[in-house]
């Protein structure tokens, strides 16, 4: 049986990623609609981020660091009710990272039905 450590650093290998699937799935989301950051992270449900307990720390961070790097703009809009919301809006960089992005998905999608194929044959 593993310790516990052992456990922790096989899942950092195995799983992980989401990070990096983030900044697609923001950029697509965005490409569709404009949004602030709390309609983000509901609609983000729909591809598996945060199903339990939403990192709201890290989606605003990552959605500032696309606005730095210049793929996102945002401005600032009277929502409904309540204070003002930055609402975040997809630029023509970033769409044009979403098509690099689309295309690394695909590639590894490629190489993930490969290995599960591979490991049904041996499982």
């Amino acid at each position: 049986m593993r310790e516990e450590k052992d456990c922790k650093e096989v899942k950092c290998c195995l799983g992980g990623g989401q990070e990096r699937f983030l900044e697609p799935c923001l950029l697509l989301l965005l490409k569709k609609e404009q949004d602030h950051g709390y309609n983000l992270l509901e609609r983000l449900n729909r591809y598996g981020l945060y199903d339990k307990t939403p990192d709201t720390g890290a989606l605003y961070r990552t959605l500032r660091r696309m606005e730095e790097q210049g793929f996102l703009s945002s401005s600032w809009k009277e929502g409904d009710s309540g204070p003002l919301k930055r609402v975040y809006r997809i630029t023509p960089e970033g769409e044009n990272l979403l098509v690099e992005g689309i295309e690394r998905i695909k590639r590894n999608y490629e190489r993930i039905k490969t290995f599960l194929k591979d490991a049904e044959e041996i499982l």
